[in-house]
């Protein structure tokens, strides 16, 4: 005897679709939590990666600053022994006329003129070749001398000055800006200039009209000399008061 179980037809097509309800509803929140997953690596992914950009770039600003800091220190010394090498070659160059100017070096006695030249670092040999044969009559000459060594003395040590602060500028050519670099080149070429005037009045004889021309010559380049250095010091100062920045890619 077969028996059968009767079927809530009505009920079947209720539960059907809740069924099918509870599934979609089940592959969303799978579907959504999948992706919260996926977004949350990718969001770790990408904050890590802008943490190492930060990183680098905080590092490559660190020595950025560090290599400026340098170069400005750098600069600064530069800036400061390059003005100082031309102020000394221009007083050099400048000052030789006033050797002898003294009236006192006229009245010095023989002991005077020997503590004077021992001042002044001359070797002994030098000094004894002045004051070894002095006497009253012979002075005024002796002294004359005296006055000539000197002078072509300072000549020597302009020379030698201007070469100094003409050489230290090419070498530090790395840290002068144009304008300084323009500056400096010319400054030193109106002190070669004049230091070699200097060097032909000094050491040859020259007629008195030839003595004259150069003498005027070295005059416009006095002037000139003394342009070039009040416009090195400005644009020193315009840079150094400023700073300069200016970063080299």
């Amino acid at each position: 005897m077969n028996f059968q179980i009767p079927i809530d037809w009505g009920s079947y097509f209720i539960s059907v679709p809740l069924i099918l309800a509870a599934m979609w509803a089940g592959i969303r929140l799978f579907a959504k939590s999948f992706m919260n997953q996926q977004f949350n690596k990718l969001l770790e992914t990408h904050k890590h990666e802008l943490q190492m950009l930060m990183e680098n770039n905080k590092f490559d600003l660190q020595r950025k600053m560090l290599d400026f800091n340098l170069f400005t220190t750098k600069k600064h010394e530069v800036y400061t022994k390059l003005y100082n090498l031309f102020l000394v070659a221009e007083g050099r160059a400048r000052g030789i006329g006033g050797i002898g100017d003294d009236p006192f070096i006229r009245k010095y006695g023989r002991s005077e003129i020997e503590e004077y030249l021992k001042s002044l670092n001359m070797p002994s040999a030098d000094i004894q070749s002045f004051v070894g044969n002095w006497t009253p009559e012979n002075a005024p000459q002796i002294v004359d001398h005296i006055v000539d060594y000197l002078q072509k003395l300072e000549v020597r040590k302009a020379i030698e000055c201007h070469q100094e602060a003409k050489n230290f500028s090419i070498s530090s050519g790395l840290y002068l800006s144009d304008n300084v670099a323009v500056i400096s080149k010319e400054l030193s070429k109106n002190l070669g200039s004049f230091c070699n005037d200097l060097n032909i009045i000094y050491n040859f004889n020259l007629l008195q009209p030839d003595r004259e021309s150069i003498a005027e010559e070295m005059r416009v380049k006095e002037k000139k000399i003394g342009e070039l250095i009040a416009s090195l010091k400005y644009e020193m100062q315009q840079e150094l008061s400023i700073g300069y920045y200016k970063i080299l890619e």
